[in-house]
């Protein structure tokens, strides 16, 4: 059972496998390329030719660019988890019903995993 509100509560708790799905819109494909490309760390001709509190400062300014990128690509940190998150075992915070195939899968791992 998948559901989103309140009015799936009862559904969720009974089912055997529960999944609330949050309205939480995905993140932008340019969001996503530009993660692919950006790494963790600055360039290395960014840092060349600086003294140590010089480099100090790009790889702060850097990391805060790239922390700030990845909280977009997580969705609103401030999201608020409805009944329905109460009341499933699982939480999806995306739209897409693509987290029903995840679920099915990690499960098949689990289980592979135990026997």
């Amino acid at each position: 059972m998948t559901g989103d509100g309140t009015n799936d509560v009862g559904s969720l708790k009974r089912a055997d496998v529960g999944l609330a799905i949050v309205n939480n819109p995905a993140p932008s494909k340019e969001l996503k390329k530009k993660k692919k490309t950006m790494s963790m760390y600055p360039p290395r001709d960014q840092l060349a030719g600086k003294n140590f509190t010089e480099q100090q400062q790009v790889m702060q300014e850097h990391m805060k660019e790239y922390q700030k990128m990845n909280m977009d690509l997580a969705g609103d940190p401030s999201l608020e988890l409805g009944d329905a998150c109460i009341a499933a075992p699982f939480t999806f915070k995306f739209t897409s019903l693509k987290s029903v195939k995840r679920l099915i899968r990690e499960g098949r791992k689990t289980l592979t995993t135990t026997f």
